[in-house]
């Protein structure tokens, strides 16, 4: 999609980040456990608008659970997921008037895990 900035990190990849040396113990097998991670932002009126119909359409048809709902001023953010087998699917999302971001996340863990990512992300 056009005007819309994308970053996806590999199960590969984490791999590698698991095996670290200066990550503490608990964080390192943390991260071995995420299966994938993709990031979509943007700030163009635009690609902001189909962002949200999709959003809106999967939290509507695939079954997400909204966990978490914060509203600030005209600024949002919800965290909803899916579990599929032993696997949750977590999807983060920011909304303000000028900017809306989406963070998928998978693997094996629990939303308080997904919040201690959260928490040592810069």
């Amino acid at each position: 999609m056009d005007h819309v900035t994308s970053v996806y990190i590999s199960p590969k990849m984490f791999q590698l980040m698991s095996r670290m040396e200066d990550e503490d113990k608990s964080m390192k097998e943390l991260i071995s456990r995420i299966r994938n991670l993709q990031i979509l932002s943007s700030s163009t009126s635009s690609a902001i608008n189909v962002m949200r119909r999709e959003m809106n359409a999967l939290h509507k048809n695939k079954g997400y659970e909204e966990l978490v709902r914060v509203k600030e001023g005209k600024e949002s953010s919800v965290i909803s997921s899916k579990k599929q087998g032993n696997m949750y699917d977590y999807i983060l999302t920011s909304d303000s008037p000028d900017e809306y971001t989406i963070i998928f996340l998978q693997g094996n863990f629990s939303l308080e895990e997904v919040q201690l990512i959260m928490d040592r992300m810069p």
